[in-house]
């Protein structure tokens, strides 16, 4: 199974799960993005945080709507599966994606919130994992 999951912002927080090996890392350029989704086949999954501000994004908001919008472009165009999820979603998954996390060195809030929607996700389709069975790696050296 391959589900990448996003924590769109200025600071792209992403964990990308193949079998059982769980890779996070922190994107800064759409470049970086681009380059990861293409690495996500058609039988993958993306999820991806949701946004919503009662009409007003500017700022920091503004990049996460434009990093949404990227997203849903490359995987409609690549007849990819996405997934939204609100940010609240993740909550009930933080104390878990922390304690997954908690052994890696400079492990950033935005590692967090991508690893807790992956795991939300995981959760809903009652797919069968065990935190203590995932490899934890950071960085991704495909987009670098």
């Amino acid at each position: 199974m391959e589900v990448l999951s996003i924590d769109p912002g200025v600071s792209i927080g992403v964990a990308f799960l193949r079998g059982e090996v769980l890779y996070t890392d922190v994107l800064q350029t759409y470049t970086q993005l681009y380059k990861l989704l293409q690495y996500i086949g058609p039988s993958g999954i993306v999820v991806c945080e949701s946004f919503s501000s009662g009409n007003v994004a500017h700022g920091p908001m503004l990049r996460t709507v434009k990093v949404i919008g990227a997203v849903e472009a490359y995987t409609e165009l690549h007849h990819i599966t996405l997934v939204q999820q609100t940010p609240s979603s993740r909550k009930a998954f933080m104390d878990d994606a922390t304690h997954l996390l908690k052994s890696q060195h400079a492990v950033l809030a935005h590692h967090i919130d991508a690893c807790a929607h992956l795991l939300t996700y995981l959760h809903k389709v009652k797919h069968p994992y065990e935190l203590s069975s995932l490899r934890v790696l950071m960085g991704l050296s495909i987009v670098r």
